[in-house]
């Protein structure tokens, strides 16, 4: 029994739930199953032996019944009991960005369309335009989403991917063969989206360690395994590559194996000139005499140069940077004197004004501003004028009671078709600070978009630009925006710009926080939680996204103490 075979029938067992439409709490405890199962480092049937299945969280009596049952059959019979009902290719249709499991039923049940061919093949003939809930317009959006879907076929997510790979990579450092391990390559750089999970890791003798490599509970595939590296398929469809060196070869093994294809160039132009070699085996010298490296400081300091954080290793110019000791001394979580963008009740959170601003003060916080929807969307809850003036009154109210934080009314105010924001000038004035984002009508040409921005960036009541682009991480692309248009009106309006702590947004992109700074536009790395308990995590994928982007403390706005940033904030400028 692998745990990737059972992992993937419980995530098949909330999926076809979905797609008959049952209780969301049942579906859920099947899909963190299957979560759960994919990150154990022990076998399944073992656990289930030692009767130690029930201590995994995610796992109660009712999916320890179906693991056992598939123990000792080979299958669940809730599980074949919904293939019977919904074939499994129908699941390919959740994957569909904006379809949802709603509409995925309809299409299956009034069409019969069971997989993305036949969605598409449905979209073109026109039969799906005929199915409850769909139209000319959304069959044009689905078509456009399932364009997304196959050009983003073997991508993942950093952040679904890197739990993985740390997993393994303390999983293999406590192996009694192995001095050391760690990850590289993509997930290392920190890049939001990879294609595989790379593993390092110092050892005498690889092919013991290859060998329980590919041997772990996690590993639904064994792909390859010869020379030194073996690469497996995770449960989850993620590949997985390990690279095993002998010790003294690891600092250099891991700078090799963590940096781009330009940043090693450069390297190993200036290794050149120094008549040294750099590669997996090591850093040598003439005659082939080893230049002894402990870790990846002595690496660099061989070739001149200062460390560089792992982060910034693209080839971008932080070689020359190294050279010249000009690195940037990157934004630490330390550094934020301010939560921005956090929503609360009032609109889609699920903390009130209160404990938010409680929880903020504990997380060591002077200041918060809060950003509940504006009225235009309102499937989020966003609020009416009348709300949100009743929501100022309630954030005057708890900022006079509550010590040791500073908290301020603001919104995030949709940014309409037209670039007029969704409040007039008058109540945007009542507020402390503006955020503005763009939440629909993506599909504006460049030209079209581009001005749309333009006018929002031109009102002088918004402080701070919201997930700049609007995309959506392997499910939207967002708005077609000249990005050197948007950076020249934000440096000319005095607009902050957000870098969206969100791992499915992490928007501004990295490769345009140079650029911004450059230009002396404030960063604010903002968490866009909806609940207390998510604040931490999500500004931690602000903080590494910014930093992979040169971002520095005097570059971020909500790094300032509570009067300053007030006294930045556009309008008190103006």
């Amino acid at each position: 029994m692998r745990n990737s075979d059972v992992a993937r029938v419980m995530e098949e067992i909330g999926g076809l739930m979905r797609l008959r439409g049952d209780n969301t709490f049942k579906i859920r405890a099947y899909e963190n199953a299957a979560r759960a199962i994919r990150e154990l480092d022990k076998p399944l049937d073992r656990l289930l032996a030692e009767g130690r299945l029930r201590a995994v969280p995610g796992i109660g009596a009712a999916i320890e019944k179906k693991i056992a049952d598939y123990a000792a059959t080979g299958a669940v019979p809730l599980h074949q009991k919904l293939l019977d009902e919904i074939p499994a290719s129908a699941l390919e249709l959740l994957d569909v960005p904006g379809l949802g499991p709603r509409r995925a039923r309809a299409a299956y049940a009034e069409a019969g369309i069971d997989s993305l061919d036949a969605l598409e093949a449905a979209a073109l003939d026109g039969r799906l335009a005929s199915v409850s809930g769909f139209g000319p317009r959304s069959v044009e959006a689905i078509l456009a989403a399932l364009a997304q879907v196959r050009r983003h076929a073997g991508r993942h997510l950093g952040r679904d991917a890197r739990p993985l790979a740390e997993l393994l990579a303390g999983w293999l450092g406590a192996l009694p063969d192995v001095a050391r391990a760690e990850v590289a390559g993509d997930l290392r750089r920190r890049l939001e989206i990879v294609e595989e999970a790379v593993l390092l890791a110092a050892a005498s003798a690889a092919e013991p360690v290859l060998a329980a490599f590919c041997g772990h509970p996690m590993v639904a595939e064994v792909l390859s395994h010869e020379d030194g590296e073996a690469e497996v398929r995770l449960g989850g469809g993620l590949p997985a590559r390990l690279v095993v060196v002998s010790p003294a070869a690891f600092a250099t093994a891991l700078v090799r194996r963590t940096g781009s294809a330009g940043h090693l160039e450069e390297l190993d132009r200036i290794a050149k000139r120094k008549r040294l070699r750099l590669d997996d085996g090591g850093l040598t010298g003439r005659g082939g005499v080893r230049v002894a490296t402990p870790d990846e400081t002595d690496v660099y300091a061989a070739l001149g140069l200062a460390l560089v954080p792992p982060e910034l290793r693209e080839g971008s110019g932080e070689v020359r940077a190294a050279a010249q000791g000009r690195l940037p001394a990157l934004l630490e979580r330390q550094d934020l004197r301010g939560l921005v963008h956090v929503h609360t009740t009032w609109s889609d959170g699920r903390a009130s004004v209160e404990d938010t601003a409680i929880a903020a003060r504990e997380l060591g916080f002077e200041y918060l501003v809060v950003c509940d929807h504006s009225k235009s969307t309102s499937i989020a809850g966003g609020l009416t004028i009348d709300d949100l003036r009743r929501q100022i009154d309630e954030i005057r109210q708890v900022d006079a009671r509550t010590d040791g934080i500073e908290i301020l009314a603001s919104s995030e105010v949709d940014i309409l078709a037209d670039g007029s924001l969704d409040y007039p000038d008058d109540v945007l004035a009542e507020l402390d600070c503006v955020v503005a984002s763009v939440h629909g009508q993506f599909r504006q040409s460049r030209a079209e978009a581009t001005a749309r921005i333009e006018a929002a960036l031109a009102n002088p009541w918004l402080d701070i630009l919201g997930h700049p682009m609007g995309r959506i991480l392997l499910a939207r692309d967002g708005l077609d925006v000249d990005p050197e248009a948007l950076l020249d009106a934000a440096a000319r309006h005095g607009v902050a710009l957000e870098v969206n702590g969100d791992p499915h947004r992490l928007d501004l992109d990295w490769r345009l926080h140079r650029a911004a700074t450059e230009r002396g536009i404030k960063l604010s790395i903002d968490p866009d939680a909806h609940a207390p308990q998510t604040i931490e995590p999500l500004l931690a994928s602000g903080i590494e996204i910014a930093r992979k982007g040169w971002v520095t403390p005097d570059q971020t706005l909500n790094a300032l103490p509570a009067a300053k940033f007030r006294a930045t904030l556009r309008r008190n400028r103006n």
